[in-house]
């Protein structure tokens, strides 16, 4: 009769190590869709520099060859970008909430791009949650590899902005309503 309890405890013990085990495994890969989080605010980042005129020309050059057009010499670059990430508000929404949500990024950053003398352009990695909404869409393109291996090496939140300025300065940010930082970066270096 000892046996029998003996081998049932272990079972369960078993099982529930099993079961935790499972667990963890499997939160490694949710994704937090929740903006006022402690990781997500974590994942929220910002980068400043600026590019040599070696760095900038071969920049540009490769630029110019992802995006398929020649960029203006006087204009500032706004790339709007979406990855997979774990950090993703637009993760576990409905369709149409993130087809409304994306054609608002487009018409927000359009709009600072034409206040602040600038060209917006928008990208999405070929693994980004929402690839089938993005393909739709005629002002997204898939990235080749060149934006996500060269400008957004981070992979902590989805949604990501870089702005380069014809002086060479650049700006990287990650994170929700990270147009209101593109639009101050420009109306900021504007102003000098």
């Amino acid at each position: 009769m000892k046996i029998i309890q003996y081998r049932n405890l272990f079972l369960v013990v078993l099982l529930l190590v099993v079961m935790d085990v499972k667990a963890q495994n499997k939160s490694e890969y949710l994704v937090n869709n929740d903006p006022f989080s402690k990781s997500y605010k974590k994942s929220r980042k910002y980068f400043y520099g600026k590019l040599s005129l070696e760095q900038y020309a071969v920049f540009r050059l490769n630029l110019e060859k992802e995006l398929d057009t020649k960029l203006p010499v006087d204009k500032a670059i706004i790339i709007n970008y979406h990855q997979t990430a774990r950090n993703c508000y637009f993760y576990g929404r409905s369709k149409s909430e993130n087809e409304n949500t994306y054609q608002r990024i487009i018409e927000i950053t359009k709009s600072i791009a034409d206040a602040e003398h600038g060209i917006a352009f928008f990208l999405y990695n070929k693994n980004y949650y929402d690839t089938s909404i993005l393909k739709e869409m005629i002002d997204y393109r898939e990235d080749s590899g060149f934006i996500s291996e060269n400008v957004f090496t981070l992979h902590e939140n989805c949604e990501a902005n870089f702005v380069l300025k014809p002086n060479r300065k650049f700006m990287i940010n990650y994170g929700t309503n990270s147009l209101t930082e593109v639009e101050k970066y420009l109306k900021k270096s504007n102003k000098k």
